[in-house]
């Protein structure tokens, strides 16, 4: 998982295939920029969204 964006030791917003992920852990952020990886037995909690951009054309539809 590449970092896109660090907020603070803890938490990161990660891309992996293609998605935005929000990943916290205890200092998986320690010593890192944006760019370099995290190991994912470092992490956690992970959240994120599906790809709302998808279903908008339906939602548009059924109102």
């Amino acid at each position: 998982m590449e970092i896109s964006k660090v907020f603070n030791n803890n938490v990161a917003v990660v891309l992996e295939n293609n998605e935005e992920k929000i990943v916290m852990g205890r200092e998986i952020c320690f010593k890192k920029k944006i760019g370099d990886t995290i190991e994912p037995e470092t992490i956690d909690k992970d959240f994120y969204l599906p790809n709302v951009a998808v279903k908008l054309p339906a939602l548009a539809v059924e109102i």
